[in-house]
Formats: C-alpha cells, sequence, structure tokens
C-alpha cells in the first residue's frame, strides 16, 4: 500500500481539483496535515473553492516536487505560473 502521507510530506506542493457546477476548476495548493485517512488543507470560508467543497468534498490533488517552479494552467486559456 502506498503511504500517501510520506509521499505529501516530502511533496507538499500540489494542484488540487475540485467540481464547479459542470466544470472541473485547479488550483495550486499547500498540503497541510494528515489525520488517519483524512488529508487536510487551509482556505477560507469565503473563496470560491471553500463553497465548491462544500458542495461536493472529492477532490483530486496532484503533487509536484519541491524544485519544480512553473505551473501551467489550461482551464481558461495557457497560462504560466512562477512558483
Amino acid at each position: 500500500m502506498l503511504d500517501y502521507q510520506s509521499v505529501l510530506r516530502a511533496n507538499p506542493n500540489g494542484v488540487l481539483a475540485t467540481r464547479d457546477g459542470e466544470k472541473v476548476t485547479t488550483r495550486v495548493f499547500q498540503y497541510l496535515f494528515a489525520d488517519g485517512n483524512r488529508v487536510y488543507f487551509c482556505t477560507g470560508s469565503q473563496k470560491p473553492v471553500y463553497a465548491q467543497l462544500r458542495r461536493n468534498p472529492h477532490v483530486s490533488f496532484c503533487t509536484y516536487p519541491p524544485e519544480k517552479i512553473e505551473a501551467f494552467s489550461f482551464a481558461e486559456g495557457p497560462k504560466s505560473y512562477t512558483l
């Protein structure tokens, strides 16, 4: 079995995907901690991602190594971000 907590501790940065109605929305996020089989992230209750998580708690989180410094978003046309 994969020890996801070790993977996330070593690679805390990633891209969190949620559903926003019929669309999938992604954003760069950071893993906070795990407790048992639950993984925790932090966000504000006024942010759209919070409302999306309340409506549908099923998400995808894709990590990347700490030395990776660029991320790309294709949701609304290609965008490049330096992290």
